[in-house]
């Protein structure tokens, strides 16, 4: 299961990490697509989701930066972020 609370603080790891950057304050790949989760969680007034309802990609993403605080360094870029 992922946890709201869990997942704002995944959230706040990965925006810590990677910075939005850019003139237009662009948000890294994984901030986005963990607030996608976040926004879809909140829209649907979910304290939790299961695992199995996240694509592999959100899976991948979410694995990455629910490691417990400290854990985590500083994420390389994704593939769509390389261009």
């Amino acid at each position: 299961m992922i946890y709201l609370q869990h997942l704002e603080s995944a959230i706040n790891r990965a925006r810590a990490a990677n910075p939005a950057s850019g003139a237009d304050a662009r948000l890294h790949a994984d901030v986005a697509v963990l607030g996608a989760i976040y926004g879809q969680m909140i829209y649907l007034r979910l304290r939790s989701m299961a695992l199995g309802a996240l694509s592999p990609r959100e899976l991948e993403v979410w694995q990455r930066w629910s490691l417990p605080h400290g854990a985590q360094t500083q994420n390389p870029l994704s593939p769509e972020d390389r261009g």
